[in-house]
């Protein structure tokens, strides 16, 4: 019997029903109660039962992609339980899944709002001590302000709304995906690519619209470009007056313009600004999210209308619909046809042929071997027993452009992950949060026990999650606002491992120079300056991991102090060495071959203390920020920028005094390069050339 039934069906109880899964070797058992699914494993003798809640839309039949996202993502986190369990990642627990259904069978609107509540209420009176879900992001606001409020973390693998990242209101609530606002770094690192110089932005006037615009607005003064209009539209639903905000916009003078909107919205304005003539070769169009399919859908039924209402000019039907009763279900396409001051159709092929950008996210992950592991074992799961499991083609990534309508420009930005995957890494990423907060434990037993009853709630904010947890789509950190922080590149998979072998190998090395440090050729060696020159390589590597992140204005900062601190421990305790080396064999007035270690610290130290204060007084009179700057038309990076009175000035110094440095040490090297042919105590003469 499938699983399904169990989470599908009417009944009120059920007894339950072991099922074993053969890819993982996890026996566990389902049951029903009280409309709830309860998934827990068969060996659970001496371990702390750890509950966690899922809320989907199960029962959510009218759109199959919605469908198929809830399950695939269902069958995603009970794969990872199933690890969890089997492995053990949680030492002295087990996970037992909690499923709820957030979308009831028979209920609509307002009805349909009171029962999701209940829903997500009746998931918390279980004792569930973490939750996952939803899927939309509105009907996720409402289970994480319960959850939030009652310190329960909660994650999702779909939500995506801006709002979400109000850590006043979702103060535990995270995420696996990006938000929206990567559609305003990439849309004004194109505009910028393209050297418009001037915008203008139309944005829907709820959550999606106001906060992308916003954004846009904010970042489009620090790159130094124009807003010369922005207006809100839609204010008023389906039967809002988007033909009198477009010609408003447009009557401003503004020829590029970014459209804030999703779905109907969106769909609606690009349809009135190709009626009346607004989409030429002298304007440009930036949208984000939908296809060629969906626009080429829409102007269809525009055009329909229209040449309905050219047929029958006085007919009383609008929408398909009785005048009294249209209101309820109103077609935002239709409506706009039958109230256009316009009744021309509109040439599809002609009026979008150019002059509209869509920025849309796709997914190409292959090869990465997180990844690849992931899906490997996706593809070994029973259908039965997880739906959509096995099936190779879930995601919803799926080409952008149609072969017939290649004609609209689509511009592909950025990488999303698979709903499968990122409600996999949901549950991980709990998992290994939990096992991090025992670890950290003075008393396991105890922190268990109070972990399992919830009473941890305080410790269980976004930042108790990001641990070292590796995912598919590589490593899993949220930010302060608990939204997933983007650095999945093979790229920086490669800078990475480069980096930590490196801290690795200089940290080994620093144990070997203590132990064996009276030995004589460590002390031939000064282990002093050689344990100094290792923290200097620690500190460079430092700043390369950070310099491999997501830029922020925290790492614009580490970048340049670790950076410049580490290059000046590394050189300065060359030139310490070598000048040693050079003060015993090139001095004819030396009386003592011995320059003690206090002598070369001066002389290491002051490098170090002079980058030391430069980069004090740069840092401290700059403001910092973060820049998209374009390297194509189709590609941008996220750079520092350092806002202050003297800026460059110091950049020079720190600049020239580098390469002062590295002279004098090229100088020291050439100068020492025959000491190793009389005196093979001071043979590594040609190792620091080669290092300098």
């Amino acid at each position: 019997m499938s699983i399904n039934h169990w989470i599908d069906d009417d009944d009120a109880t059920t007894d339950s029903v072991r099922y074993f899964d053969k890819s993982n070797n996890f026996t566990f058992v389902v049951s029903r109660r009280n409309d709830t699914t309860f998934i827990s494993p068969i060996a659970t003798e001496g371990l702390k039962e750890l509950k966690i809640g899922v809320l989907l839309p199960f029962h959510q039949k009218d759109s199959e992609a919605t469908k198929q996202l809830t399950l695939s993502g269902a069958s995603a986190i009970r794969m990872a339980v199933a690890e969890i369990n089997t492995q053990h990642m949680i030492p002295g627990a087990y996970i037992t899944l909690i499923e709820k259904d957030s979308y009831p069978k028979e209920a609509e609107g307002q009805e349909s709002i009171t029962q999701a509540v209940y829903a997500a209420v009746a998931l918390i009176q279980e004792g569930v001590i973490g939750v996952i879900g939803d899927v939309s992001s509105s009907w996720t606001s409402l289970s994480a302000l319960m959850t939030s409020t009652l310190q329960i973390p909660q994650c999702s693998f779909s939500a995506v709304a801006t709002s979400l990242s109000d850590k006043t209101q979702y103060g535990y609530f995270f995420r696996t995906i990006s938000t929206n606002l990567a559609y305003a770094d990439a849309a004004l690192s194109f505009v910028l690519s393209q050297g418009w110089p001037v915008v203008g932005i139309l944005y829907t006037d709820d959550d999606f619209g106001q906060q992308l615009s916003e954004n846009m607005i904010m970042k489009a003064r620090l790159q130094g470009i124009k807003v010369k209009s922005y207006l809100a539209f839609y204010s008023e639903g389906p039967t809002s007056n988007v033909q009198k905000a477009v010609d408003t916009l447009m009557a401003t003078g503004t020829r590029i313009v970014l459209l804030a909107a999703e779905s109907d919205a969106q769909l609606t304005a690009l349809t009135i600004a190709g009626q009346l003539g607004y989409i030429n070769n002298d304007t440009v169009w930036i949208t984000f999210g939908d296809d060629t399919d969906t626009l080429a859908t829409a102007v269809s039924r525009f055009n329909s209308a229209i040449q309905q209402r050219i047929s029958h000019p006085n007919s009383p039907i609008v929408n398909g619909n009785n005048t009294n009763q249209w209101m309820t279900d109103v077609d935002p396409i239709i409506y706009a046809a039958n109230t256009s001051r316009v009744t021309a159709t509109i040439p599809f092929n002609d009026t979008f042929s150019g002059g509209v950008f869509t920025f849309r996210y796709r997914l190409n992950l292959t090869g990465y071997a997180p990844f690849d592991e992931f899906m490997g074992k996706w593809a070994k799961l029973d259908p039965k027993i997880y739906p959509y499991g096995g099936q190779m083609n879930i995601s919803s990534n799926e080409g952008l452009v149609s072969k017939d309508l290649d004609f609209l420009k689509m511009i592909h930005v950025r990488l999303i992950r698979v709903p499968d995957s990122a409600a996999y890494s949901c549950m991980m990423a709990m998992a290994h949060g939990f096992n991090q907060v025992l670890q950290n434990s003075t008393n396991t037993n105890s922190t268990m026990k109070k972990l399992a009853a919830g009473q941890l709630g305080q410790y269980m904010t976004p930042s108790t999650f990001n641990t070292s947890f590796v995912g598919p789509e590589g490593p899993v950190l949220f930010d302060d606002n608990g939204d997933i922080m983007v650095s999945s590149t093979p790229m920086t998979y490669a800078i990475l491992s480069v980096a930590s072998f490196g801290i690795l190998a200089a940290m080994v090395t620093i144990l070997l120079v203590l132990c064996y440090r009276k030995r004589e050729v460590f002390k031939a060696s000064s282990p002093l300056f050689c344990v100094l020159e290792l923290l200097g390589f620690i500190s460079a590597y430092v700043s390369v991991l950070f310099f491999s992140q997501p830029r922020t204005k925290a790492n614009c900062i580490i970048i340049p102090i670790a950076f410049h601190l580490g290059y000046a421990l590394i050189l300065g305790n060359l030139i310490a060495k070598n000048y040693r080396i050079y003060r015993i064999f090139n001095n004819i007035f030396i009386t003592r071959t011995v320059v003690r270690d206090f002598q070369l610290l001066k002389v290491s130290g002051g490098i170090v203390v002079f980058d030391a204060i430069i980069l004090t007084v740069w840092l401290g009179t700059s403001d910092v920020q973060t820049v998209d700057v374009p390297v194509s038309a189709t590609a941008y990076y996220v750079g520092c920028d350092f806002h202050g009175p003297a800026n460059m000035a110091f950049v020079w110094i720190l600049t020239i005094f580098a390469a002062g440095q590295l002279a004098f040490a090229t100088f020291l090297a050439f100068k020492t390069r025959s000491v190793g042919k009389n005196y093979s105590k001071y043979s590594e003469y040609k190792q620091i050339g080669l290092s300098v």
